[in-house]
């Protein structure tokens, strides 16, 4: 298993659905496909699972990636990522995260939780733009854009504010 992982927790999808998408990605990137070491928690956003919590074993890192369109439903995110970095201190959380409305954003939400973002340049950890040149107009920065916002994919790091923020290349 890359990165000495024991486990991978995603939500929001039938279980049915998680184990294809975890096959497939497996397949991916050369791992095995054997998923009986993994054990699989769906949960929805703006629920707090605190029989995960209590069972949960040690995690090095939350992975989270949203696919959201609707303003009402950041908050339930934001809520469950509040809930996770409070029983979770020191595990990081990374997000890739796209504005898709200049009507509103996540900072709003993640500032009402305390938490904020930092974004993480994408040459911190040798991203590859020939790799994914079939992705359309997709656009890779490493500051706020101006223009364009329904075309750009934030990768941050997000923390409760009261914690030292000084981003670490993963």
């Amino acid at each position: 298993m890359k990165c000495g992982a024991s486990g991978v927790y995603l939500q929001e999808l039938p279980i049915g659905s998680l184990l294809e998408m975890q096959r497939t990605l497996f397949a991916m990137n050369g791992l095995s496909t054997d998923l009986g070491a993994f054990r699989q928690v769906t949960f929805k956003w703006g629920t707090f699972p605190l029989d995960f919590v209590k069972e949960a074993p040690e995690i090095g890192l939350f992975m989270a990636a949203d696919c959201i369109y609707d303003k009402n439903d950041f908050d339930d995110l934001v809520a469950t990522i509040a809930f996770f970095l409070d029983k979770f201190r020191n595990v990081p959380l990374v997000m890739c995260y796209q504005d898709r409305n200049l009507m509103y954003s996540i900072i709003e939400p993640l500032d009402f939780w305390g938490l904020k973002a930092a974004l993480i340049p994408v040459d911190s950890f040798g991203f590859d733009p020939e790799q994914f040149a079939s992705l359309n107009d997709l656009t890779m920065i490493q500051d706020f854009p101006t223009e364009s916002l329904d075309k750009v994919i934030f990768l941050m790091e997000v923390r409760r504010i009261d914690e030292n923020f000084t981003f670490v290349p993963l």
